[in-house]
């Protein structure tokens, strides 16, 4: 089957099959739907049809659109999202600022941690930018002080 147009012919429960073989087993699949092994056999057997919330977190672990998995309309997998490409300069400044914080107060972080930071530093920069504001106001103090104790 190509994982990229509509599958036909199967119905829901051939669609959940699909999905448990993304999934890995059918333990997998109904631990992801929320419901028992044993009502997620039910639901492979066509006697019951999964609810709502069942098919929005069987579609969302999974991969697959929601429409898709419901009506078997449109594309198989949900489309990844896509990062905008990498401000150099911008990030380069996120660096450079988050270094001196850091040692202006004496504090050292865990690479990962110091990771964790920049990118949330970035992120909110870009954020800023494209609303608009300056991306050097995400860079005052207080704002550094939060991040560095949730990413410490």
């Amino acid at each position: 089957m190509d994982s990229g147009t509509t599958e036909s012919g199967d119905g829901l429960s051939g669609r959940l099959e699909r999905l448990v073989s993304l999934a890995g087993s059918q333990a997998r699949a109904a631990a992801a739907a929320g419901v028992s092994l044993s009502q997620f056999k039910r639901y492979l057997g066509g006697e019951s049809q999964p609810g709502f919330r069942a098919m929005v977190r069987l579609a969302h672990a999974t991969g697959v659109r929601l429409d898709w998995l419901a009506m078997g309309q449109g594309a198989i997998m949900a489309e990844a999202p896509t990062d905008p490409p990498l401000d150099q300069g911008l990030m380069e400044i996120v660096i450079v600022e988050c270094e001196r914080f850091l040692q202006a107060r004496g504090l050292g972080l865990e690479p990962s941690a110091k990771g964790i930071l920049m990118l949330a530093v970035y992120r909110m920069a870009l954020r800023a930018r494209e609303g608009g504001a300056d991306p050097a106001s995400v860079l005052d103090a207080d704002t550094l002080n939060d991040l560095v104790r949730l990413s410490a």
